[in-house]
């Protein structure tokens, strides 16, 4: 009789098939994937991982300052003698000469930051000299608060927050990402955002093959983005039969760990023409390939391997889309939810549909998040109310 393999420090995520690990080094907790479904293998990435993370920890890897990170990274990514070149170089000037351009990035926590993000708010000063003189100068022209705006307080914490990032993930120069938060204008408008069609089309354009598939049927289902990661082929209903009845069902197995967000989650909506096709498509490239399955991920990618899985770790390259079509600081994933709300009841689809579309628990939840999306029907309503007369 086959011993049983032990599995102990592994695990899986709901809709993965290779294994995660788990370990902490001196306070430092590490979450990471295997990148295999093989258990011996992904014992060995373990170790592999651990040592190496134990050795940066330790200072084995050296000491990288801001400075020498945002050269690094300029030099790389970004494009000599072009306008972001010089804005690129402006921004990181900016950042280098507030937190100290030799500071080491493992000085570096969120306190240190945000204290400088609240400074440049408050009062725009620089750290050298020149800096304080061009701000005399503003003051004295403008006589109004000193302040940078938030928008610009925030490009310069994103630029910030996308070099550590690096230094973390591919540079292997820092030990830990300090959380970085965006400042909030209390003046701004709170309620949900979305992007005009045009905008989506643009982030759809800008993205690659895989990642364009998956955002195309974001935007036109208003699926939670782990519903579409976990939904199979056996939730996709007459697909190749009659093309108006088909359609797919969210929630409808939680056993297969398909997300169930609320007691209205589980819903069936009908297919627009354009997502039929498209799953069409995804569907015989899949069969064309052997790794379609009546019970397999919808999404899929094809790895440098040349290994196909399940769609899971798609935030970099979608990251990397917004910024080449340039959205918006505010767009995140859930904003194609919001952009199909928004899309639907500007074409002036009944709400209570939109939030039975949507899976919510109730109306109440839609006409709160979503209502101001609604066209403005006060002159109608005056005038049926004359012809009433």
């Amino acid at each position: 009789m086959a011993r049983p393999i032990n599995t102990k420090g592994l695990y899986k995520q709901p809709g993965s098939d290779n294994w995660h690990f788990e370990f902490v080094i001196q306070g430092i907790r590490i979450r990471q994937s295997s990148g295999t479904s093989d258990v011996k293998a992904a014992f060995a990435e373990r170790d592999r991982v651990k040592a190496e993370e134990k050795k940066r920890i330790e200072g084995g890897f050296g000491r990288m300052t801001l400075k020498d990170a945002f050269v690094k990274y300029g030099t790389s990514h970004i494009a000599r003698g072009t306008s972001d070149g010089k804005n690129y170089k402006a921004n990181a000037r900016r950042i280098c000469d507030g937190l100290g351009e030799d500071t080491a990035l493992d000085d570096l926590n969120t306190a240190v930051i945000n204290d400088w993000a609240e400074k440049l708010f408050r009062t725009g000063k620089r750290v050298n000299a020149k800096g304080a003189g061009m701000l005399a100068k503003r003051v004295a022209l403008h006589g109004k608060d000193a302040g940078l705006k938030v928008s610009t307080v925030n490009t310069y914490l994103k630029l910030l927050r996308t070099v550590l990032r690096k230094a973390h993930r591919t540079w292997r120069t820092l030990v830990h990402i300090p959380a970085i938060e965006m400042l909030v204008d209390g003046k701004k408008d709170k309620r949900v955002k979305a992007l005009t069609r045009a905008q989506a089309d643009a982030l759809i354009f800008a993205s690659p093959r895989y990642l364009r598939d998956y955002l195309e049927f974001l935007f036109d289902t208003g699926a939670r983005k782990m519903e579409a990661v976990q939904l199979n082929w056996n939730n996709v209903n007459d697909l190749l039969g009659n093309a108006e009845r088909a359609s797919v069902t969210f929630g409808e197995d939680e056993a297969a760990g398909q997300a169930v967000k609320t007691e209205g989650s589980a819903r069936t909506i009908k297919l627009p023409h354009q997502t039929r096709e498209l799953l069409v498509r995804m569907r015989k490239m899949q069969e064309a390939n052997g790794v379609w399955s009546s019970e397999g991920p919808v999404f899929m990618f094809k790895t440098k391997a040349g290994k196909w899985q399940r769609l899971n770790a798609f935030y970099g390259a979608f990251w990397n889309a917004c910024e080449r079509a340039k959205m918006p600081e505010w767009v995140v994933v859930h904003t194609t939810r919001h952009t199909y709300a928004s899309l639907l009841l500007k074409a002036r689809v009944p709400l209570i549909e939109v939030s039975r579309l949507l899976g919510h628990a109730s109306l109440k939840m839609t006409a709160d998040t979503y209502s101001h999306f609604q066209p403005d029907d006060l002159d109608q309503a005056v005038a049926a109310l004359d012809r009433a007369a």
